[in-house]
């Protein structure tokens, strides 16, 4: 048994029912809890691994079931073992989370993570503009989210922005054009898919060869009826 499926399913509809946006991912011998691209929390086993950080490392120590984790044969400060027996009460499982996501915010992204973030962003960019030779980029706001703008003419056409569970790319185009939009969603079934835009956690679920072959298409779109519609509306 990797991990206990009963526990990691406690632990996400604590989460769904405090609306709190995460990720799971198998890593560290079971399944970790991602929030804001940073491990929350996870399970191993048949016990929890509770990332309280090491301010609170001491006080959490202290409560009934706590232990330290230890399975790297270094304690890791900040982080705290409980077992599922210690975890029957659901008051006793949600004070734990709580405790996880009360620390979460001042826990820091590794550096890496930071970098690969960019890296996809960066590679994305650099597709639009080898395909779509219309468009000049610059930095901007996308439904309230700092990234970057692709305008034709001054008309908005593509953005690029990193969110809170991964990243989003918007585009006129596919809002305008049903096949063009249906022929991308049918090659990436993971990613969530609106009218005029895709959010996907990772490169994994939208491959760059497949955004290369879409851009080819969208670049190909007659824009122009929208950059005139734009460009009437303001006279």
């Amino acid at each position: 048994m990797a991990y206990s499926e009963k526990l990691a399913s406690r632990i996400e509809k604590i989460f769904n029912t405090g609306k709190v946006k995460f990720e799971s991912k198998k890593m560290m011998g079971g399944l970790c809890y991602m929030v804001n691209n940073k491990m929350c929390l996870g399970v191993e086993k048949d016990r929890i691994m509770a990332r309280v950080g090491p301010e609170s490392y001491d006080e959490a120590m202290k409560i009934k079931g706590a232990k330290p984790m230890d399975f790297t044969g270094k304690v890791m400060r900040g982080f705290v073992f409980v077992n599922e027996k210690y975890l029957e009460k659901e008051t006793d499982l949600k004070k734990w989370v709580a405790l996880c996501l009360e620390y979460n915010p001042k826990a820091k992204i590794s550096k890496k993570k930071k970098m690969a973030s960019e890296n996809i962003l960066d590679k994305f960019a650099k597709i639009i503009l080898k395909r779509d030779k219309k468009v000049k980029s610059s930095s901007g706001k996308i439904m309230g989210t700092e990234g970057t703008v692709f305008n034709e003419e001054g008309v908005f056409k593509y953005a690029l922005a990193k969110t809170k569970t991964g990243y989003t790319f918007h585009s006129l185009v596919i809002y305008a054009c049903a096949p063009l939009h249906a022929d991308l969603k049918s090659k990436i079934k993971s990613a969530k898919f609106q009218k005029g835009c895709v959010n996907f956690k990772s490169g994994e679920e939208f491959p760059l060869d497949i955004f290369d072959e879409h851009m080819k298409k969208a670049s190909e779109f007659d824009f122009s009826g929208i950059i005139n519609h734009y460009k009437s509306k303001k006279k």
